[in-house]
């Protein structure tokens, strides 16, 4: 049975309607627009050391919970509309420290206690549905978070350095 090495909350409001997970060392990507309609189009999507996921929108309060497992995790099919599980893809960490981060927002550094690595990703989300609402209704409240998102991760490989990287 999996057990959870480490765990970190994060609450913002999300700019552009965007959190981004990436290697604390990571460059800018080359075309982060891929990335990003990917996100848009999927809720989710990673590139290399990057994992970009996409909010209902802007003006409300996000909260996201990292969870670093030791192994892969059995995680509980979705109970109602309003919930989801994606699989991404994998996140490489040639650093073994994570940012999370709005673009141009709020921000956390999140340590990998597993080190540099292939990680497996897994998002369970809830609240899309509310957020939308009260998005469409400028009458609801806003005052709590109506989005959440969790992040699995766990380690599958080592990363295996590009000739850049050297």
């Amino acid at each position: 049975m999996s057990e959870i090495l480490a765990q970190h909350h994060f609450q913002t409001f999300p700019t552009y309607g965007l959190l981004e997970l990436r290697d604390a060392d990571s460059d800018v990507l080359d075309d982060p627009g891929e990335m990003v309609g990917e996100a848009i189009a999927n809720i989710a999507a990673t590139r290399w050391h990057h994992l970009c996921v996409s909010t209902v929108h802007s003006e409300l309060q996000v909260t996201a919970d990292l969870v670093l497992w030791d192994s892969a995790p059995r995680l509980s099919p979705p109970t109602d509309d309003d919930q989801g599980l994606l699989h991404p893809g994998d996140l490489e960490s040639l650093t073994g420290l994570l940012t999370l981060s709005s673009p141009t927002g709020d921000w956390t550094e999140f340590t990998l206690v597993t080190g540099p690595g292939v990680y497996t990703t897994a998002i369970e989300h809830q609240g899309r549905a509310a957020a939308t609402q009260r998005r469409d209704n400028p009458r609801e409240d806003r005052s709590s978070a109506a989005e959440h998102y969790t992040i699995h991760l766990w380690r599958t490989a080592d990363v295996v350095p590009d000739d850049d990287d050297c």
